[in-house]
């Protein structure tokens, strides 16, 4: 299957509660081009530098996200 690379500028940003996790939200216009309603697997690379398998997924308010787990952060220096 061959490989489709979409790009995109986002910011990852933390929920607010105790805990949270990090996100990048995803503009409306990308995600269309995988899915409509559930989550969908893909890889994704952030900076140019850090690589990671990762999940689209529903926002619950009409729109998607990707998480951004710790691991990531650090390896990026994010």
């Amino acid at each position: 299957m061959p490989t489709k690379k979409i790009e995109f500028d986002s910011v990852i940003d933390k929920l607010h509660q105790k805990g949270g996790m990090h996100f990048m939200n995803v503009p409306d216009r990308i995600a269309k081009k995988f899915t409509e309603r559930k989550a969908f697997r893909i890889f994704c690379t952030i900076n140019n530098d850090v690589k990671y398998a990762c999940a689209l997924r529903p926002n619950g308010e009409g729109g998607f996200y990707i998480n951004v787990g710790t691991p990531i952060l650090r390896k990026g220096k994010l």
